[in-house]
């Protein structure tokens, strides 16, 4: 894998929610991991500490960590876009990261 800065590398992910047992209450949702050491907003490479993995809502950022407002009728479109460091070195080679997505209700 080449990664340029000029360039982003995105992912979507696909999913299923079953929301029955919730009803009426409102539903957030949140992308809990560990942050990258140059931006906590993103998520990190365990393994290059000049990449991070940018999560989106549809074309809106979300920082790692937060909790958003989630429609059940309608999840939202989710997508991992690869984030060099501006001044970081990002060697070749296959890489990972993890991250737990959280629903609950109020």
């Amino acid at each position: 894998l080449s990664i340029r800065r000029q360039r982003q590398m995105c992912i979507r992910d696909s999913y299923t929610l079953d929301c029955k047992r919730a009803g009426a209450y409102a539903l957030k949702m949140k992308i809990s991991g560990d942050g990258a050491d140059f931006n906590t907003d993103l998520l990190g490479v365990p393994t290059q500490s000049s990449l991070g993995i940018a999560l989106k809502r549809g074309t809106t950022s979300i920082a790692l960590n937060d909790w958003f407002s989630l429609n059940p009728a309608s999840p939202p479109t989710l997508q991992a876009v690869l984030v060099a460091h501006s001044t970081g070195k990002i060697t070749g080679g296959e890489f990972s990261a993890a991250a737990t997505m959280v629903v609950d209700y109020q």
